[in-house]
């Protein structure tokens, strides 16, 4: 189906808007986790803080070169690649008590998110008829935001 029919919800549609939605959300469990563990393990709130601002930094800094590279490379492969690197280091992240080693981690998991998300706007925008382009992207983001409001709630749950 191409971009000129205005069928919306076909099966690729749904498939990036499900994979935004869990993403969002286990990354968003991350991003609410993080701090409070090194709170719980290393009692320093700047500690805490430097996670979430590592991970921000690293993905807004990705951002550029992705939007270059995403016209140069595989974005299958690409997409494929990053969610590896994401599962990687998020299963090294798992014990660790050394703050200077979750911080390294934390940085690749900003990459891993300013990458998969500007791929996944990318396809959503592509598949999107072009007549419910606004429709498509307001579903889009309502399972992105979704996603985000409620892992923060079930991160600290399950802490």
């Amino acid at each position: 189906m191409g971009r000129n029919t205005s069928r919306l919800w076909t099966s690729q549609f749904i498939v990036i808007v499900v994979m935004a939605f869990l993403f969002f959300l286990c990354l968003q469990l991350l991003t609410a986790g993080f701090p409070a563990y090194i709170m719980e393990i290393k009692k320093n709130p700047t500690q805490a803080g430097l996670m979430t601002t590592v991970f921000m930094g690293a993905a807004i800094l990705t951002r550029p070169l992705i939007g270059y590279l995403i016209h140069k490379v595989d974005v299958k492969v690409m997409s494929i690649v990053t969610l590896i690197l994401l599962v990687l280091t998020i299963g090294l992240s798992y014990g660790q008590t050394s703050v200077s080693l979750l911080l390294c981690l934390r940085a690749l998991h900003g990459v891993s998110f300013g990458i998969i998300t500007t791929i996944l706007s990318t396809l959503a925008t592509n598949i999107i008829p072009v007549k419910r382009l606004g429709e498509g992207i307001g579903y889009y983001g309502l399972a992105t935001s979704v996603g985000t409001s409620v892992a923060p709630m079930f991160a600290i749950s399950m802490l």
